[in-house]
């Protein structure tokens, strides 16, 4: 095999790589935009379109955090309430 050839060959694998690596990009963007959809639809939340000023998917994020957030304190209320319900009152 000639250097020439050689070379086409090693650039046809690169091309491969590289539309390879461009289909996982865009399959990772379509799910992105799927989830913050789907959280739009649960929450009623708008977080935009993408732009220079916008990032829908870090908004939706941020958001989502904000509600585990919120639920974790929620729960560790009922269970702080829970633990003091089941010890009763102090004795004195």
């Amino acid at each position: 095999m000639t250097e020439s050839e050689k070379t086409h060959v090693k650039l046809l694998h690169e091309e491969a790589a590289h539309y390879k690596t461009l289909g996982q990009r865009d399959y990772a963007h379509q799910l992105l935009d799927d989830m913050t959809q789907a959280l739009q639809d649960l929450t009623g939340e708008y977080f935009g379109e993408h732009s220079s000023d916008n990032d829908p998917w870090e908004l939706a994020l941020d958001h989502l955090q904000q509600m585990a957030d919120k639920h974790h304190r929620s729960n560790a209320k009922l269970t702080d309430g829970e633990s003091a319900s089941r010890s009763g009152p102090a004795p004195g």
